[in-house]
């Protein structure tokens, strides 16, 4: 157990450092590229997310599962190889649809100059970061997570040396932010092969290809689903608005994007700890619905710290025609806030073994999801997508615990959920009307913030012997016992 969860935190932070290259780069990008410029980028990599779902119909997860069916060192180059070459094959196949028709699909998707160059730089970055994840699953599967970390971390600090190079000093803008990935999944894909093509990929089974793809094509669903979920309202603001304000709401989305970083990446080992309750099933349901309201609180501390003082932090980063792009920060965050609690209730669903009921809350939400883009990015812009954003999630969470009450019923405390989340509500528009400046009003909100805490901490929200254990726990912290004689 030890091991697993040494293993699991090493990946986490290999995760982290695979998200967090957009967040770091966004100084750059706010000082360098226009908000129109930027739009454009998000676009890009909205159609990047898109068709890296067909570049090998997501085998690398159906790798990752039937790598455990034998121990035989055989069946697993087999594998292994299977699923390398069935993706090179699918790679190659729409690789040269995008690059034939590349014109047509910019023209029909974009409505700026340079899509068809952009539809081809993602057309190869894709196609490389496709065989780059069969790399890091044999890393995995091997438990190789010093390897799996430190190549994640070197990819990072190519891609954003080489980034800033084509950005800040050749001026190339979006073009030389797509090129520098491609320079970046190569290196990474050359890494990658020298330290595992040891292991052999030159056999191929279309047994083992039809076994991967019978566990990976149920999830593509679900993908798209998430796809629309969280992307289809740039395209939205492209149609109904403009390209400055895909750029704005883009820059929120970055900044509310912190939040996984900080309360869902941390707690991916919290699966196996519940998985491994199954047979004590009122241990397992108490677990769930204590650990469930730690993470709101916690989750709800994080939204409202990165939305109260993304103002005045984009202030200083950014060129002031970025400015606005804060306002959609706090609703994105509560999403995000929304999408930990549902994988956290996901987990009642695994346990029944009724996965189905996650793949049709999710496609009902994208469905709702898309007619409020309709409804409401017309009239209110990006405030408008950032809603429609929090409501789809939000019918998500309620669905699913509903749901749950009737395959695996836990006793989740409903009216302290209500609450905390009012109480955030009210803290963060509070902090709203505060003064002008940066000084004043960041020292207000950091009051704000202190006083939800102590509201929280001091309600019912948490039980006396939770209160006394925190207190205990605060005490050791900050209070060194003297060392004996």
């Amino acid at each position: 157990m030890r091991r697993l969860l040494k293993n699991m935190s090493i990946y986490g932070i290999g995760g982290i450092a695979a998200k967090a290259i957009q967040v770091l780069l966004l100084p750059v990008y706010t000082r360098v590229l226009k908000p129109a410029d930027y739009g454009s980028l998000e676009l890009v990599y909205m159609v990047a997310a898109a068709i890296a779902i067909l570049y090998g119909f997501m085998i690398s997860s159906g790798y990752l599962r039937c790598y455990y069916d034998s121990k035989e060192q055989k069946h697993r180059d087999l594998v292994l190889g299977s699923a390398f070459w069935f993706t090179f094959f699918c790679a190659v196949l729409f690789g040269l649809v995008l690059l034939l028709s590349a014109s047509e699909i910019a023209g029909s998707i974009f409505e700026f100059e340079g899509g068809e160059l952009f539809i081809t730089l993602i057309a190869f970055s894709t196609a490389i970061k496709a065989h780059n994840y069969i790399f890091y699953n044999l890393l995995m599967v091997r438990e190789k997570a010093g390897s799996y970390v430190s190549i994640n971390i070197v990819t990072m600090l190519v891609t954003m040396g080489v980034t800033i190079y084509f950005v800040v000093f050749l001026r190339w803008s979006v073009r030389g932010i797509l090129l520098a990935q491609i320079i970046a999944f190569g290196i990474e894909f050359i890494i990658l092969s020298v330290l595992l093509f040891r292991r052999t990929i030159f056999a191929y089974s279309f047994s083992a290809v039809r076994e991967m793809l019978h566990f990976s094509v149920p999830l593509i669903p679900l993908q798209l689903a998430s796809f629309i979920l969280t992307m289809a309202d740039r395209f939205f603001l492209q149609e109904y608005r403009t390209l400055d304000e895909v750029g704005l709401y883009s820059l929120g989305y970055k900044f509310a994007a912190i939040m996984p970083l900080l309360v869902i990446e941390p707690f991916r080992a919290f699966g196996p700890h519940i998985f491994s309750l199954i047979d004590t099933p009122e241990e397992c349901k108490r677990t769930l619905a204590d650990f469930s309201r730690y993470y709101l609180a916690g989750s709800l501390f994080f939204a409202l710290a990165i939305s109260m003082f993304s103002r005045e932090v984009i202030m200083v980063m950014s060129d002031h025609s970025y400015h606005e792009g804060y306002r959609v920060v706090f609703l994105l965050c509560l999403s995000y806030v929304f999408y930990g609690l549902n994988s956290l209730t996901g987990y009642a669903i695994n346990i029944v073994k009724k996965n189905w009921i996650i793949s049709v809350t999710w496609i009902i939400a994208a469905g709702v999801n898309i007619a409020l883009n309709f409804v409401l990015i017309p009239t209110y812009g990006m405030m408008g997508a950032a809603a429609a954003t929090v409501i789809s999630y939000l019918i998500v969470a309620v669905g699913r615990l509903v749901i749950i009450n009737y395959v695996y019923p836990i006793r989740f405390a409903y009216a302290a959920f209500a609450g905390i989340c009012i109480c955030a509500a009210l803290v963060y528009a509070l902090s709203t009307i505060a003064a002008s400046g940066i000084v004043i009003p960041m020292t207000i909100k950091t009051i704000l913030l202190a006083m939800f805490l102590l509201v929280v901490f001091c309600s019912t929200y948490f039980t006396p012997e939770e209160r006394s254990k925190a207190v205990e726990a605060l005490r050791a912290f900050f209070v060194k016992t003297p060392a004996s004689d």
